[in-house]
């Protein structure tokens, strides 16, 4: 409804056609509905994660121009990120992260190599054969690292729709894992995004320290956030039904995530501290009812818009930078999953576990690509996404190789014998 009000209302007096978008509608609708009633059983059967055909209806409405304007859609994109900021801080535990030991150093080590060594190839491509500014470049290269640091228990849901009766150590291990990468690659891309904007943002702030004023403004980013989480606390007080707290859900994103964009600051940092402080009270388990009741249209908007985003791109040079993306990042968990478990009792082959990227990676990508423009922002913000959705089809049978090397999945032969 959001992109639908926008298209109504027009604009500086410039009509706006509503026939390609009722068009686009009518697709999703039916896309819906496929994907639904066909795609959720082939993704059981076959293991791999749904959701990467809403991002191919994307890229297909993209190019038949449903969606031309821009504006008319970033309001509910950047609704979307708020969404997924603010789930993601409602389930965020740091007490339970500080505990987590063995996984915590794994992420940390992630960090250091994944998000680090991906982020300075991107930078170091982007400068020396697209002839980027420096500037540009180390934005492009902290985008890339951050989405490539995250991960999802997309595949490890999938793995266990295909086995219900599982009952794996190993999954809890990745899913605290996941956790801490997720935080992590958040605050990575938000220290990104603050460093490069603080001239507009705040000048005179460490004048001769850009990644000290960016830091500050993170901070501050963080800090407003748990701010309006006592906003929000303070209005539930006094309204218990159901559905005053749901319009207040819905009025706290769109007043936060739309603060946030329109003054350049990170929506997904800003909505993670918002649900981090509304999991401190006690309506925490009301609103994350509420939250995953109205999941799927948010995902939907997510997943559609990250492919109808995919525009004004040289298919060669996508082609290159996505292989080089996608092999690298393989290579670098690799290696820091042996070293994080040499001498450890982590396993050394635990990065088969957690391969997968999705919504985190998706919504930091959604959000670089709607705060900068350029033709180098939407290169890489088109291997962004396209490498969540490679990742995102091999990941579920790369975590169900590991589940039957350490036993924990043992009909391997009869499902083989199936196809």
């Amino acid at each position: 409804m959001l992109f639908v009000c926008e298209a109504f209302a027009g604009g500086g007096g410039e009509e706006v056609s509503m026939m390609p978008l009722l068009f686009g509608l009518m697709l999703l609708s039916m896309s819906y509905l496929a994907a639904h009633f066909v795609v959720d059983r082939l993704q059981k059967r076959y293991l791999f994660v749904s959701g990467i055909e809403y991002v191919a209806l994307g890229v297909g409405l993209s190019y038949i121009a449903v969606f031309d304007n821009s504006s008319t859609y970033l309001p509910a994109i950047t609704f979307a990120v708020g969404w997924v900021g603010l789930t993601y801080g409602l389930k965020l535990s740091l007490s339970q992260i500080a505990r987590s030991g063995a996984m915590l150093r794994l992420a940390l080590t992630e960090l250091v190599f994944v998000g680090v060594g991906v982020g300075a190839f991107v930078t170091f491509v982007m400068h020396s054969l697209f002839d980027q500014e420096w500037s540009i470049c180390l934005l492009c290269g902290g985008m890339m690292g951050s989405a490539a640091l995250a991960t999802s228990s997309s595949a490890i849901e999938v793995v266990q729709q295909r086995y219900p009766l599982l009952k794996s150590h190993i999954l809890t291990s990745l899913l605290k894992a996941t956790q801490v990468s997720n935080l992590l690659a958040i605050l990575v891309f938000s220290l990104v995004i603050c460093t490069y904007n603080r001239d507009t943002l705040a000048p005179n702030l460490y004048e001769n320290a850009q990644l000290g004023g960016g830091g500050v403004l993170t901070g501050l980013t963080l800090v407003g956030g748990l701010l309006l989480s006592v906003l929000y606390a303070l209005f539930l007080v006094s309204n218990d039904s159901e559905n005053s707290r749901f319009l207040a859900l819905a009025g706290i994103i769109c007043f936060a995530a739309g603060a946030a964009f329109f003054v350049n600051l990170p929506v997904l940092a800003l909505t993670l501290a918002l649900g981090l402080g509304v999991a401190q009270t006690q309506h925490k388990n009301s609103v994350l009812e509420m939250m995953e009741g109205a999941k799927k249209p948010a995902m939907l908007i997510l997943l559609i818009f990250a492919g109808v985003q995919i525009k004004n791109i040289s298919i060669g040079n996508v082609a290159m930078l996505l292989f080089s993306v996608v092999i690298l990042r393989f290579l670098l968990k690799a290696f820091s999953s042996w070293v994080c478990g040499y001498g450890s009792s982590i396993r050394s082959d635990l990065f088969r576990g957690n391969l997968s990227q999705g919504i985190i990676s998706l919504a930091i990508a959604l959000s670089f690509r709607g705060m900068v423009e350029g033709e180098a922002v939407d290169l890489v913000y088109a291997v962004a996404v396209l490498s969540v959705a490679i990742n995102e089809l091999i990941s579920p049978r790369w975590l169900r190789g590991l589940l039957i090397d350490i036993g924990e999945i043992r009909d391997e032969v009869s499902f083989a014998q199936e196809g």
